[in-house]
C-alpha cells in the first residue's frame, strides 16, 4: 500500500567511480538481498554532483573510487547538514583516505597526483567521521590475509548475523584511528580488521596488526546544529565509518569476498543509521 511504501526506510547510495556504475550496482544488490524492505536508490556524484534533496531519504551511504573528480567540499557540507537534521550517514573507502598523511617515509601511495581523496567541507573541518583521515593500504596474499578480527561490541546491531568477513585478494583499507582528544568519548570502534604480515617479506610495510573496520560517531544529545534556527536544538543522526570498499569480489577479485558477510555489514549499518530520529521510526522498522 502507499502507507507501507511511505514507511519503508529509504536509503540513498551516493558513489563516484571512474570505472562506471558496475560496483555501485553490486552494492545495491547486496543491500537489497540482505534487507529487502529497504528502499534503495543510486546517485552518481561524478555525473550528478552532490545530492540536492537528501530530506527525502533516511540514511545515505557514501563511497567513491573517483580520485579527485567529484565535489569533495560540497559533498562534505551536504552530508554534515543532513546529519545535523537527523539523517544517518555511512561512509566507506575512499571517503576517508588522505595519502598526504603517509605514516612513514617511502609509503607507496604518498605523493600521488590525487593525494587527498577524503570528504571535505564541514564534514572534515568539524570531524563528523568517527575515524581520522589516513593513507590507503592493501594486502595481497589471498582472502585470509585480512579478515574480521576483534569485535569489542558483538551485540551492536551492525554485527547482527555477521560471522565472517574476508578482505579479498587485494584487501583495500585505510590506515586510520579513532579520533583523539575529547572526541574519544564520542567514537567507538565496533569491529577491527585482523591483518597478517607478508610472510614472503616482499613488502616492508605489510606488517601484522589490526585496523578499525567499523566505527560509530556518537554525538551529544540535543546538540545545537549550525544549520538549525538560532536557539533551537536537534538530535543529530548516526554516523558510521566502514573501512572497506563496498563493492564485492563479484565485481573484482581484489575486493571483499562475496561469500562472506560484507553485504550484511553494509545493510545492517544503513538500517542502524536510519536511527530513532528518522520519520521511518514512526512506523515499525523491521530488522
Amino acid at each position: 500500500s502507499a502507507k507501507e511504501l511511505a514507511c519503508r526506510p529509504r536509503v540513498l547510495i551516493c558513489y563516484g567511480d571512474v570505472r562506471g556504475p558496475h560496483g555501485a550496482r553490486d552494492v545495491l544488490c547486496k543491500v537489497r538481498a540482505a534487507k529487502p524492505h529497504l528502499l534503495v536508490r543510486l546517485h552518481d556524484v561524478c555525473a550528478q554532483g552532490e545530492p540536492k534533496a537528501l530530506w527525502e531519504w533516511h540514511a545515505v551511504l557514501f563511497f567513491h573510487n573517483a580520485l579527485d573528480r567529484w565535489p569533495q567540499q560540497q559533498v562534505g557540507d551536504t552530508l554534515a547538514c543532513f546529519v545535523d537534521n537527523g539523517g544517518g550517514v555511512v561512509t566507506a573507502l575512499f571517503a576517508g583516505v588522505d595519502n598526504g598523511v603517509a605514516p612513514e617515509e617511502g609509503w607507496p601511495y604518498a605523493g600521488e597526483t590525487a593525494c587527498d581523496l577524503a570528504i571535505g567541507g564541514r564534514w572534515r573541518a568539524e570531524a563528523y567521521s568517527p575515524l581520522s583521515e589516513g593513507p590507503q593500504d592493501e594486502r595481497r596474499g589471498g582472502p585470509g590475509c585480512v579478515v574480521l578480527g576483534r569485535v569489542p561490541m558483538p551485540a551492536h546491531p551492525v554485527m547482527r548475523g555477521v560471522r565472517r568477513l574476508y578482505g579479498g585478494e587485494g584487501a583495500y583499507f585505510a590506515t586510520r584511528g579513532a579520533r583523539a582528544g575529547r572526541a574519544v568519548r564520542e567514537a567507538s570502534v565496533i569491529a577491527w580488521w585482523r591483518i597478517k604480515a607478508d610472510e614472503e617479506g616482499g613488502d616492508p610495510f605489510a606488517r601484522e596488526g589490526e585496523q578499525p573496520l567499523i566505527a560509530e560517531r556518537i554525538f551529544p544529545p540535543a546538540s545545537t546544529s549550525s544549520s538549525s534556527a538560532a536557539g533551537t536544538t536537534s538530535a543529530r543522526g548516526r554516523v558510521l565509518a566502514l573501512n572497506l570498499y563496498p563493492p564485492s569480489s563479484d565485481t573484482h577479485p581484489d575486493l571483499w569476498d562475496s561469500t562472506s558477510d560484507g553485504g550484511r555489514i553494509i545493510a545492517n549499518a544503513l538500517l542502524y543509521a536510519v536511527g530513532p530520529t528518522s520519520p521511518a521510526h514512526q512506523c515499525r522498522v523491521r530488522d
